[in-house]
C-alpha cells in the first residue's frame, strides 16, 4: 500500500512507530501530567491499549486487503478499528487513569469551590 509494502505491514510498523509519540503526547497535552511516568498505571495500560489497536487494525487491513487492493480502502479499515479502540482508550485513560480525580486533591472539585461539608478559608464560625 505504502512504498511498496502491504497493507498488513504498513499497518504494524505506523502503529508501532507512532505508540511512544502518541503516549508522551496524550500524557502531556491532553492529560496535563508532567511528572514521573508510572509503569503500572499509565505506560502498560497505554501500551495494551495500543497492542489491541494494532491487532483489530491488522485483522480489520487483512479482512479488507482479501477484497480490494485500494489504499483507501486498507486506510479506512485502520481507521475504523483504531476509532473504536479509541473510543475505549478514552473512556479508560480519561475517566480512570488521568481524570480529575488524578489531577485534584480527595473531594476537592476541580473549580476551586469546597465540598460539601467542608470548610472554605475565610468560613470560620460558619456551618456548611
Amino acid at each position: 500500500v505504502g512504498f511498496g509494502l502491504g497493507g498488513v505491514l504498513s499497518n504494524f510498523l505506523t502503529v508501532t512507530l507512532t505508540t511512544i509519540p502518541a503516549y508522551l503526547l496524550n500524557r502531556a497535552w491532553v492529560w496535563g501530567k508532567r511528572d514521573r511516568h508510572r509503569l503500572t498505571t499509565e505506560v502498560l495500560p497505554f501500551w495494551a491499549m495500543a497492542l489491541l489497536g494494532l491487532v483489530l487494525s491488522t485483522v480489520l487491513v487483512a479482512w479488507v486487503e482479501t477484497w480490494t487492493s485500494s489504499p483507501l480502502a486498507v486506510n479506512a479499515a485502520n481507521l475504523v478499528a483504531f476509532g473504536l479502540v479509541w473510543i475505549g482508550k478514552f473512556l479508560v485513560l480519561d475517566r480512570v487513569m488521568f481524570g480529575p480525580h488524578v489531577h485534584f486533591p480527595e473531594e476537592e472539585p476541580p473549580d476551586g469551590e469546597p465540598s460539601p461539608g467542608r470548610l472554605a478559608v475565610g468560613d470560620v464560625g460558619t456551618s456548611p
